[in-house]
């Protein structure tokens, strides 16, 4: 029965040990040392409430434009495919990306432009943006009237 409790303690101080470097990664950008990036991103997954908060709903839309100058809606789930939450958190993160001679989002842009032309889709260009909207206790979507007039264009290519 002793071993049982000791392990049982010693679970709960492990998952607090791990919960207290994830708070201190999340609140001040500090680093246990010791402690694996995998059990770190785990438990900084749970400080989710502390990570930041907003009064406007995010959403991020590409489009591509034909050849008559009009702007189509380009499917980004079809190459991402995660939830909405996780997927707008992804896009907001790319501002801190420098893995491109390119600014990220206009790296996207350009991926999803060669992409969709080699899907069949005849392009012109492409481009990334993001629509804003106060957020409504009713729903995400709800405050959305008029989505092309809160949004701002992230990176176009060509």
């Amino acid at each position: 029965m002793k071993i049982r409790h000791f392990a049982g303690y010693l679970f709960l101080t492990t998952y607090l040990f791990f919960l207290s470097a994830a708070f201190l990664y999340t609140m001040f950008r500090i680093r246990v040392p010791g402690v694996p990036w995998p059990f770190l991103r785990f438990a900084y997954g749970t400080m989710a409430p502390y990570q930041g908060f907003s009064t406007v709903n995010s959403f991020f839309r590409a489009e591509g434009e034909l050849e008559n100058g009009v702007f189509e809606s380009i499917d980004l789930q079809s190459y991402l495919h995660l939830p909405q939450g996780e997927f707008i958190i992804l896009f907001f993160r790319l501002k801190n990306h420098t893995s491109s001679s390119l600014q990220p989002y206009q790296y996207v842009a350009q991926r999803l432009f060669e992409e969709e032309n080699k899907r069949g889709k005849k392009y012109r260009s492409a481009r990334l943006l993001v629509e804003q909207w106060p957020m409504s206790v009713r729903g995400f979507w709800v405050n959305n009237i008029s989505p092309l007039q809160n949004h701002e264009i992230l990176g176009t290519y060509p």
